[in-house]
């Protein structure tokens, strides 16, 4: 994943890297072994799921690989899955990991210092976008409230999976078209590409001459370029 011209070395430079590490030590473990099996099997299953597009269960196992020997490629790696699926915290902090502990080129220090400054600005541009004011009272029932504003609140931490369920309870208390956008957003945070075009078109189906129509559909199209 780290970059284009390097995708192919990657893995066989990691499993060095963890090698090194386990055979640095005194009398490696049977445990070690296994975690090393386990680790190279959560890595190879990462590249392929990244190569086919399904940057979920990229994540997934890159997250493994790292959870079991953190190193400054798969902070790297993570932070381009996390750049891809709209995670700017993630892919923040996984970036400012891979300058702190890699051994990192000037050039490649601008090139990701260019990307952290590119999430810092999406990280804005998505909080700006959520729908933050609760519709009316008669489009939305005491109850759907609630989870509207629990669902503000989750996604402002980071726990975008919790806050599409608050908002997926909301719409279910009480349909508005504002939920939907949510619904849209928070997918998009989540790598679902579909699940945020079917609420995007739900709310331009009831917000059709909304303000921000012609940026929904512009949206809507950029999205159908990452579906497979």
């Amino acid at each position: 994943v780290r970059v284009a011209a390097r995708a192919g070395v990657l893995l066989g430079m990691w499993l060095c890297a963890l090698l090194v590490t386990w055979i640095a030590e005194a009398q490696p473990s049977a445990a070690g072994g296994a975690r090393l099996a386990q680790a190279r099997e959560c890595f190879e299953q990462a590249q392929k799921a990244y190569a086919h597009g399904d940057l979920n269960e990229a994540l997934t196992g890159f997250r493994c690989a790292y959870d079991i020997a953190p190193s400054a490629e798969l902070a790297f790696n993570l932070a381009r899955v996390y750049e891809r699926i709209g995670d700017a915290d993630n892919g923040i902090r996984f970036y400012r990991l891979y300058l702190d502990v890699g051994k990192v080129t000037l050039s490649e220090a601008r090139t990701v210092s260019k990307r952290i400054a590119a999430l810092e600005a999406m990280k804005q541009r998505q909080t700006a976008a959520m729908k933050s004011v609760p519709p009316g009272r008669d489009s939305l029932s005491d109850e759907a409230r609630s989870f509207f504003q629990r669902g503000l609140t989750l996604y402002r931490r980071g726990r975008y999976a919790a806050a599409e369920a608050a908002f997926g309870a909301a719409l279910r208390a009480s349909e508005a078209p504002e939920l939907h956008y949510n619904l849209a957003v928070t997918a998009e945070h989540l790598g679902n590409v579909q699940d945020a075009i079917d609420h995007f078109r739900a709310y331009l189906a009831e917000r059709s001459a909304a303000a921000d129509s012609g940026e929904v559909e512009a949206r809507v199209a950029a999205l159908h370029q990452k579906l497979p």
